[in-house]
């Protein structure tokens, strides 16, 4: 094997950032280093038959964003950076819209771009968390509550954000009736499924209610339980008792 050879062993592995090159006879032996002489120089020791090289590790500046993995070796650039899923360039520096190509999300829904990533929600008149949209059964088991008073408050939040109201934006289906579901606001707003009928309990807030404009919220999604699905037994519903005739 010969030096050319042995660098670029070492370019493929991203382990890499040093070589010696042992010389014995007619034969080479290649061995790849994580280190180099400006980390160990106590170790490093000039013996005839051997021939070492290390780069310039670059790595040390961190100039790879998004926790990229950083690559030091023989290249023009002296690095490059190994992207972790959803971002793109030299530096990793570049996310990239999900929304713009093929997604998980269903045709029913909406894409969200966000850093890294992509949120899908249901549109109006489906149920689902926005993998997964199916349009309501059309029963007088399984209807929608019709009121432009109807609103979700919430005293506590998984941001620490503070008390909000939120009112909703379509009164047509401001809260949705099935048999087998516990309250159910908006299009998947929230929605508690006791018995699996569309196997998880979801949280998808921002759908058919207003978000409060006194309070910043980084991920509507999850911002009333904590996460997206959720088990029944993971919340607290209260119901206002009218009282009078």
């Amino acid at each position: 094997m010969d030096q050319d050879s042995c660098e670029w062993q070492c370019y493929l592995d991203h382990n890499c950032v040093s070589i010696n090159l042992q010389f014995q006879g007619i034969k080479q032996v290649c061995e790849l280093n994580n280190s180099t002489h400006n980390e160990h120089h106590q170790d490093f020791v000039e013996e005839d038959g051997y021939f070492y090289r290390g780069t310039e590790n670059t790595c040390r500046a961190s100039p790879c964003q998004n926790n990229a993995t950083c690559q030091s070796g023989f290249t023009n650039t002296r690095y490059r950076c190994l992207c972790t899923s959803g971002f793109t360039g030299h530096d990793c520096g570049v996310d990239i819209d999900e929304c713009s190509h093929i997604n998980g999300c269903s045709k029913h829904a909406q894409c969200k771009n966000t850093a890294g990533s992509y949120n899908c929600s249901c549109k109006g008149g489906y149920l689902g968390d926005g993998y997964t949209c199916k349009k309501p059964e059309s029963s007088s088991k399984y209807k929608y509550g019709k009121t432009a008073n109807a609103f979700i408050y919430s005293l506590n939040n998984s941001e620490g954000s503070g008390a909000f109201k939120s009112m909703v934006k379509n009164p047509e289906m401001a809260t949705y009736y099935h048999k087998y579901l516990g309250p159910t606001f908006g299009t998947n707003d929230i929605r508690v499924d006791f018995k699996n009928v569309y196997e998880q309990s979801v949280a998808n807030f921002g759908n058919n209610y207003n978000l409060p404009s006194n309070v910043i919220i980084n991920n509507p999604r999850t911002i009333l339980a904590g996460v997206t699905h959720f088990e029944p037994d993971e919340v607290e519903v209260f119901y206002m008792k009218r009282t009078g005739p």
